[in-house]
């Protein structure tokens, strides 16, 4: 059964760029969406997946990616055999950030702040120098999610068509009903969201 497994070869690691129009610029940037790297997958939507770490990292590398984004938790990396991830990338010259987020859920306070500074750190990577990956296990709903939120907290696009976007060029299952109201609450609610997390960071660090 092992043979019928789509592999690093049958099916080239695929990147979907997605465009980011940034504030202020003539000029527009883009981040890429793609699923696991290296992962063994017997079942998913797409069919069983048994793909090369090796194979995948080095289309990275080809594709001048500086930088991986990674949104599978500790328990999907063991699942799906890519445990060796960080040090893979990191043998190409890759920096690797880890933002682990259950699958097909509404990320937490905590993860969304997190996400958000790691979107400002790389912020100018999205429009030159080293290339920005995102991924989750396939690729759709959770990097889809990130994708969206770097468009909208970088650009002066609206939510919804970034949305929209995303889902035009990446897959029209992306981004599930809770996720898209995740992603239009935050947008029509930051300032005050931001300043209430500001907040509540500060009376945590008052209290230590």
């Amino acid at each position: 059964m092992s043979g019928n497994y789509r592999n690093s070869r049958t099916d080239k690691l695929q990147i979907t760029w997605i465009p980011i129009f940034f504030r202020g610029r003539n000029n527009q940037g883009q981040i890429g969406v793609t699923l696991c790297p290296g992962k063994y997958q017997p079942q998913s939507m797409s069919g069983g997946w048994n793909r090369d770490l090796e194979l995948d990292v080095r289309e990275l590398k080809y594709a001048k990616v500086g930088h991986v984004i990674s949104l599978i938790t500790h328990q999907e990396m063991r699942q799906l055999k890519v445990t060796n991830l960080a040090r893979k990338l990191d043998k190409y010259d890759i920096s690797w950030h880890h933002l682990p987020t259950p699958d097909a859920r509404v990320p937490d306070p905590r993860w969304t702040l997190k996400a958000i500074k790691v979107i400002v750190e790389l912020s100018a990577n999205f429009h030159t120098g080293k290339r920005v990956v995102v991924h989750c296990k396939g690729g759709i709903s959770r990097a889809g999610m990130f994708a969206c939120l770097t468009q909208w907290l970088l650009s002066d696009i609206e939510m919804s068509d970034a949305i929209g976007l995303v889902r035009d060029l990446r897959d029209k299952r992306g981004i599930n009903i809770e996720q898209e109201s995740y992603l239009m609450e935050f947008s029509e609610n930051y300032q005050t969201w931001m300043q209430g997390t500001c907040r509540l960071n500060q009376w945590q660090e008052d209290m230590v």
